[in-house]
């Protein structure tokens, strides 16, 4: 492993050198770690895109997630966030050229739904597609 990674597990991440530690800290979402192997943890929220993703789909956030955990097909109007993927490093969110990346506790009342779309398309993305189209109309 590329010695300026972390390795992450759902709840923690394990920096193998002061330049991975920094890019965690420069996004201010964990503690600083004293020294280079410092275990640093933190329970980070699940992320979850709503409509503003709509027939957008920039992609951005799936090009900045260290864990693969965002995705989309071509028939798709929106960008799905695999609830049992995402760390919560908080990459994904400031990425988002239309601001449709919100934490699990955090998206407007009007956008709870879209949790369970995200979770739904890693099940059955049919069934989540129809879904949209509900939120859509």
């Amino acid at each position: 492993m590329h010695p300026a990674t972390c390795h992450s597990a759902k709840h923690s991440f394990r920096c193998s050198s002061r330049a991975a530690r920094d890019e965690i800290n420069s996004h201010g979402n964990y503690a600083a770690a004293a020294d280079f192997n410092e275990e640093v943890t933190a329970v980070p929220s699940v992320y979850v895109i709503t409509d503003p993703c709509i027939d957008v789909m920039d992609r951005s956030c799936i090009e900045v997630c260290p864990v693969d955990c965002i995705h989309a097909d071509a028939e798709d109007r929106v960008c799905y966030i695999d609830p049992d993927s995402c760390i919560g490093c908080d990459l994904c969110r400031p990425a988002c050229p239309v601001g449709a990346i919100f934490t699990e506790a955090g998206p407007p009342a009007a956008a709870v739904a879209w949790i369970a779309v995200n979770a739904l398309w890693f099940a059955d993305k049919a069934a989540a597609r129809a879904m949209v189209e509900t939120l859509v109309l």
